[in-house]
């Protein structure tokens, strides 16, 4: 791919505030093991309770084997490990990342944060509140600062090494503990390593398949390198066939539509045409999305899939139906979906007639939770990070920008379909604030700098 000599003023202004890091300028080893280790707990919150021994006996004696628990947030060493890594975190901000260009790259993150804070003066359950909304913030914080540090190219092969190391855990527990691993489904059994649920699982697998995909789609690299993404994509790859997730397979299938569709766009000669031909590309994408959508009955039979997406159409119609939906300022971060005799959870399970572990959508949650201001903010936060993404792969000044949108893509898509963005939780999350702070644009230059050039 060609790429246009940039001048000076586009060179200091236009490329992403993430930049690539030379070898001089990268983190010290013990940073960067601290940043893997985060990533990690980020991604899959229940190694935690590996490390503390206790995993496979709380599935087992309190819940069953196949019982839904909630990873690595009861016990006492996994809250200080989180106070941990959101002290360290906030203090390598401090000294690293505190500075108006990087606030101003991350400002809807702040905004859409402090308004899930905000939140605990209305709440139904406060102290629930206030507690979910300072974890959120802290792997906000985190987020921006190891995007800022390391930049997007070493932070996307950190990020994958992560969740390389997440599924290779996930298949040693399977021969270790088989009973935790695998998970009844189907009249057959589906790999969830160290998650709740299979989809977790396959989830990963599929940000690992597409970043594996998305690094080695550049040019030059060193031999090691090459086996390493090898060996990434062919673990992603087993994983997923393991997982039997529908909506992981389907999540792969867009991302890779994307990074194609991008990676097409950004080898037309100038910036209007790569701008057409995104937009162009988009459209067929996304009317090739539509079809199945519009003949759902049809890929149901042919997949295996109930034309309910497993009870989820039923509990979304049960949610708008129900007159909890209807508020303007919402119930409280995390405060809703809360199974409490009385509450007005209770009422959407007593029609829907099945219990709920979440709506299994992000946007209805956002609605829930947060109100219809706080469903706006959500959308808004979406909105901005694709528009930019799709932004800096018009610029072309930045060799990832391509599996960054798809990556985005995937997560939003995510977001129609499970909870875990708006929540916070695994690594939906991580990817939107990682792409949005990363592909920021400097700052406009100033008239001085203008007249030098």
């Amino acid at each position: 791919m060609s790429v246009e000599t940039p001048s000076i003023r586009r060179q200091l202004f236009t490329t992403p505030l993430s930049r690539s890091h030379t070898t001089s300028d990268r983190p010290p080893a013990a940073e960067i093991a601290f940043m893997l280790a985060a990533l990690i707990l980020i991604i899959n919150p229940s190694v935690l309770d590996v490390l503390s021994g206790d995993l496979a006996s709380r599935y087992v004696q309190r819940y069953g084997v196949h019982a839904y628990v909630s990873g690595g947030t009861t016990s006492f060493g996994s809250t200080a490990t989180w106070m941990t890594i959101f002290l360290i975190s906030g203090l390598l901000f401090l000294r690293h990342t505190m500075n108006k260009r990087v606030l101003a790259a991350a400002f809807p993150v702040i905004v859409f944060c402090a308004y899930q804070l905000a939140t605990t003066l209305w709440s139904d359950y406060p102290n629930t509140t206030f507690m979910r909304a300072v974890s959120l913030t802290g792997k906000s914080v985190f987020a921006i600062y190891f995007v800022h540090r390391v930049g997007l190219n070493l932070g996307l092969a950190l990020l994958a090494w992560a969740l390389t190391l997440v599924l290779t855990a996930g298949w040693l527990l399977a021969v270790f503990e088989p009973e935790v691993a695998w998970q009844n489904y189907r009249g057959g059994v589906a790999m969830r390593g160290l998650f709740t649920h299979k989809t977790g699982f396959g989830v990963v697998g599929a940000v690992l398949f597409l970043t594996a995909i998305g690094l080695a789609s550049t040019p030059n690299k060193a031999f090691l390198h090459i086996v390493g993404l090898i060996f990434a994509a062919v673990l992603a790859a087993v994983s997923l066939y393991f997982a039997k997730s529908v909506s992981a397979n389907f999540l792969v299938g867009i991302g890779l539509a994307v990074f194609v569709t991008a990676r097409f766009a950004e080898r037309a000669p100038t910036k209007r045409s790569r701008r057409r031909r995104l937009f162009a590309l988009l459209i067929v994408v996304g009317l090739a999305l539509v079809l199945p959508i519009a003949q759902f009955a049809v890929v149901a039979e042919v997949t295996g899939r109930d034309v309910s997406l497993s009870g989820r159409m039923e509990i979304w119609r049960a949610i708008i139906l129900s007159d909890s939906v209807w508020t303007v300022f919402g119930h409280g971060y995390y405060a809703f979906w809360r199974l409490d005799p009385g509450g007005d959870l209770f009422e959407i399970v007593a029609r829907q007639g099945f219990l709920a572990t979440s709506p299994h959508n992000a946007f209805l949650l956002a609605w829930l939770d947060g109100g219809i201001i706080g469903l706006a903010i959500f959308v808004w936060l979406l909105a901005y990070a694709l528009l930019r993404a799709a932004r800096r792969t018009i610029a072309r000044d930045f060799e990832y920008t391509a599996i960054c949108l798809a990556l985005l893509c995937v997560t939003v898509v995510a977001g129609f379909v499970e909870s875990n963005l708006f929540k916070g939780q695994q690594v939906g999350w991580l990817l939107l604030v990682f792409v949005t702070v990363g592909t920021a644009p400097a700052p406009r230059p100033t008239l001085f700098l203008r007249r030098a050039e």
